[in-house]
């Protein structure tokens, strides 16, 4: 019987201990719940000259699961957008990369949301947008020209070399006139050289060459009077 008792009072007082002492790792359950996200990025390049291409990076905090982008006056593909809505991690890389093809001063808002709220943040006039660089002429054309030969007997058959500086821009773009004063062959047109002609009448011919920029306007005029002297042979040639 006195067995029976100490027994007992062994159960109750290890019972006891263990209510006054439960385990640890129920102490530990709580309840985590999902934050709000905070609203971050960044852009690159954020000052330039237009076009000015630039890329938006998110690194909003608390895992956002949408994003909407609203960037003023931005091109996307060729489109002007007011908004993106994106979603997933975009750490690794820019969200949306886009495009400002006039000079101004822009505003970039962010919102992004999750399960647990919504944060936004506007940068204003974050983005700055430079004009382009002007179109400059590029060096006017100066017209020169070799011949050979510039003197001989009849028929003189003369070959004319276009020595122009300035002047390998386009042949599209560039237009070469020779006039070669001849009665019978004034002008010949437009030419990128050599050009070939012969002078079946004795005499002397003063040689022109006009060299013109056609986009830009530009233009340069090179004559020599009496350059070419043909003598007579007492033969006739006609002209074909």
């Amino acid at each position: 019987m006195k067995h029976l008792k100490l027994v007992a009072l062994l159960a109750l007082i290890i019972g006891c201990f263990c209510c006054e002492h439960p385990q640890e790792e129920h102490l530990q359950v709580k309840n985590v719940d999902t934050l709000p996200p905070v609203a971050d990025f960044y852009a690159k390049p954020t000052k330039g000259k237009a076009p000015l291409y630039v890329e938006f990076y998110d690194f909003s905090k608390n895992e956002p699961t949408s994003r909407y982008w609203k960037l003023e006056n931005a091109q996307w593909e060729g489109i002007q957008q007011i908004g993106y809505s994106l979603w997933g991690n975009s750490l690794w890389g820019p969200v949306v990369s886009v495009s400002y093809d006039e000079a101004g001063t822009y505003d970039a808002t962010l919102i992004v949301s999750n399960a647990a709220g919504v944060d936004t943040l506007t940068k204003k006039d974050y983005i700055h947008v430079l004009p382009p660089e002007p179109l400059l002429p590029p060096e006017p054309p100066i017209a020169d020209f070799l011949i050979e030969p510039t003197e001989g007997k009849a028929p003189l058959d003369v070959l004319f070399y276009n020595q122009s500086k300035n002047a390998d821009r386009s042949l599209e773009l560039l237009k070469c006139t020779f006039c070669l004063g001849d009665e019978n062959i004034k002008c010949r047109g437009d030419y990128s050289g050599p050009l070939r002609y012969i002078y079946c009448t004795p005499g002397t011919y003063t040689v022109t060459l006009i060299v013109r920029d056609v986009e830009f306007g530009l233009a340069d005029t090179l004559i020599r009077k009496d350059y070419i002297t043909v003598t007579d042979t007492g033969l006739y040639f006609p002209f074909p």
